[in-house]
């Protein structure tokens, strides 16, 4: 209940501060938190394994970190600090030490560590912070998103960063470029001066000017679409100017839970993309794992080249329930936007029928609930003959 509250506080203040798309992170961590599948794992650490409750949260995490090491895929990876971040807020309320930002500092300072989570982002702007580096993350971090909206430049992904500068020295962080310059020269802070004034002016230029038509300078039309995760970056995407969802991967819903999610949880976020979507027009990929990206509830087998073997529709094939259970939730989101539905690493015509059955199965199921306004389309090799559903 004490996490839950500090969640609550944590979306209102930062709804009020930055804006409601940068809450949604939070929002997605308060879902996080009241998992009944990772409420599940933590009871069972402790009264199955006999653990206490910070010793259950310890291995969970590991449990966690160990799925998310074996994935490729830089932008799921970087989830992992969602729920380090969750976890975090209830080892808090455990009694464990949490290290909390210094609330003393007067002077502007950057700060430089392993790495920085969501929550601790929020946590700065109480305090003069003007740069992040991290040793670990990326640029599609919910923290360095974050960082962003806060406009503190940020660069991660330096090894070693921790080793080469101590406290008092003066650094240049360059967000833009991703590069560090330790105690620069008078000529490089001079530069990095201008610059700073220079991109704020590109700042305000940008937002003025996002709703314009992309058209490029001899006057051909294009389409700018997004490729998203969840609701956050299909507001995110609109925010910026793309005018629809060209892909929404639905790889972290799953990787995010210690469970297969029901249809009503699966139905209710893909709902959430395609409303926050802009123009709500948005192409849904079915589960893509297998490969790098792996869920224990699902099986694997040992490949020489996992990334073109068993995976993606070829493995949710092999799971009826499972695999109905998705198609009828994206069909459900017919009635509120423009959605398509695109089914990954399709090779033959006989799985093209086999999704077939699978579509008409689910639409007859789901009673009519908008499955008819669902387009679908495969992401398929050359060589396949065409297979539309009427």
């Amino acid at each position: 209940a004490h996490a839950r509250q500090e969640l609550d506080d944590i979306i209102a203040r930062v709804s009020r501060q930055v804006g409601d798309e940068e809450a949604a992170i939070f929002r997605a961590h308060l879902r996080l938190l009241c998992d009944p599948a990772l409420i599940g794992k933590i009871k069972s650490a402790i009264l199955d394994q006999h653990l206490d409750a910070s010793t259950a949260l310890q291995r969970i995490l590991a449990e966690y970190t160990d799925v998310f090491a074996r994935i490729e895929d830089e932008y799921l990876k970087e989830r992992l600090a969602d729920i380090r971040d969750v976890i975090g807020y209830i080892q808090r309320h455990l009694g464990r030490p949490v290290s909390r930002p210094h609330s003393d500092l007067s002077q502007p300072v950057v700060v430089v560590a392993v790495e920085i989570l969501p929550s601790q982002v929020m946590a700065f702007t109480e305090l003069p912070v003007v740069g992040l580096i991290t040793e670990t993350g990326g640029a599609t971090g919910h923290a360095a998103i974050l960082a962003r909206s806060l406009a503190i430049p940020a660069v991660s992904g330096l090894p070693g960063i921790m080793d080469e500068v101590k406290t008092g020295d003066l650094v240049a962080v360059d967000g833009r470029e991703g590069c560090v310059h330790l105690a620069p020269g008078p000529e490089i802070e001079a530069a990095y001066r201008t610059l700073q004034r220079e991109h704020m002016a590109l700042r305000e230029h940008l937002v003025e000017n996002r709703d314009q038509e992309p058209v490029t300078t001899d006057g051909i039309r294009v389409d700018l679409l997004a490729n998203v995760n969840g609701p956050l970056d299909a507001e995110l995407a609109g925010r910026v100017g793309a005018g629809a969802v060209g892909l929404y991967r639905t790889e972290y819903l799953f990787l995010t839970r210690a469970g297969v999610p029901d249809e009503e949880e699966q139905f209710a976020t893909y709902r959430a993309v395609v409303e926050a979507a802009p123009n709500r027009t948005v192409s849904i990929r079915t589960l893509d794992v297998g490969g790098d990206k792996r869920l224990p509830y699902l099986g694997a087998r040992h490949e020489a080249n996992p990334s073109l073997g068993y995976r993606s529709t070829r493995l949710t094939l092999d799971y009826p329930e499972f695999f109905e259970a998705q198609v009828r939730a994206i069909l459900r989101t017919g009635p509120y936007g423009s959605v398509s539905m695109l089914f990954p690493m399709v090779t033959t015509l006989s799985e093209v029928r086999r999704i077939r059955q699978f579509v008409d199965q689910a639409r007859s199921s789901a009673g009519g609930s908008g499955g008819g306004l669902v387009h679908r389309r495969f992401a398929r090799r050359s060589g396949l003959c065409e297979h539309r559903f009427q």
